[in-house]
Order: C-alpha cells, then sequence, then structure tokens
C-alpha cells in the first residue's frame, strides 16, 4: 500500500492560498489499488471539479 499525497506533486502546497486543483487530481490519478489518497497537513484551495473515475479509491483526509 502507497500514500498518494498532494504534497507529493508540483502545487501540493497546503497553504490555503496555493491552487491545489492539479496536485490533488495528481494523486488521484497516480492510485493503484491497494493505495490510499490522504488529503491532510493543512488547507488545500482547488479551483475546479476533481475526478474519481477508478472504483475502490479511498480518500482520506483529517481535520473538521
Amino acid at each position: 500500500m502507497v500514500d498518494r499525497r498532494p504534497q507529493d506533486f508540483p502545487s501540493g502546497t497546503p497553504d490555503g492560498t496555493t491552487d491545489n486543483t492539479a496536485a490533488i487530481q495528481a494523486a488521484i490519478d497516480a492510485w493503484q489499488p491497494g493505495d490510499q489518497v490522504i488529503i491532510s497537513g493543512g488547507t488545500f484551495r482547488t479551483s475546479d471539479k476533481l475526478v474519481i473515475s477508478q472504483n475502490g479509491l479511498l480518500l482520506k483526509g483529517d481535520g473538521e
């Protein structure tokens, strides 16, 4: 199992200002069965829809 985190991709900066849409989508797109996509460690701003096209993807977050 591999944890896929937006911070591992370009522009994955959870500062509440940076547009993280591409980084979160890249983490989703890199997902393989058994992996997790984890949104944690700050505030992620998005400017567009995220597309989850694979069954079984686990998207996890922490915080409120």
